[in-house]
């Protein structure tokens, strides 16, 4: 059973979350580092089986008003960082 936005509902025999691909917005790290590179290919895979869309973390870094909206709008957010400095979740 998973929740991103605090419920969940019954889909035939198994829950799902009540997000939706449309509700849920991935935030990944594209830095330097190889590990950087594979957090990123997976958002990308993610995005790419329509399990959400795709923003961009750099710009809500430079305070960028439509990233941020974004965001705040999206009920679920999926942060996937490319190492323990944890630059997404912040």
């Amino acid at each position: 059973m998973s929740s991103c936005c605090g419920q969940t509902k019954k889909s035939g025999s198994a829950e799902t979350s009540c997000c939706g691909s449309n509700n849920v917005t991935i935030f990944s790290c594209s830095g330097g580092s190889r590990i950087g590179q594979v957090a990123n290919d997976s958002a990308v895979l993610l995005k790419n089986l329509g399990a959400g869309k795709m923003s961009c973390i750099t710009c809500i870094s430079l305070l960028m008003n439509n990233h941020i909206d974004t965001a705040q709008n999206a009920k679920c957010v999926v942060a996937i960082d490319g190492c323990k400095v944890g630059c997404v979740k912040q």
